[in-house]
């Protein structure tokens, strides 16, 4: 039969982001990008040896953003 298919795009909520310790600018900017473009709000971790260039995206995202859309928990293990 033909007929047609509908795609609906809803946001889903908040998204959680765990970012290991090599390239860690670039797999934030991964791993935010899509939940991002479908209306959601992401929880990023990066890695505990490597939080200063994902501070950095911070700064950019608080340009971006409204508040409370893109937030970065900086931390050792015993955060998450």
């Amino acid at each position: 039969t033909k007929g047609r298919c509908p795609c609906l795009w809803a946001p889903r909520g908040v998204v959680a982001a765990i970012c290991p310790w090599n390239f860690p600018l670039a797999i934030a900017v991964n791993k935010m990008l899509c939940p991002l473009v479908g209306g959601n709000t992401v929880v990023l971790k990066p890695s505990p040896m490597t939080p200063l260039s994902t501070l950095l995206l911070s700064d950019l995202a608080m340009e971006a953003f409204p508040p409370g859309v893109v937030n970065i928990l900086a931390g050792g293990s015993d955060v998450g």
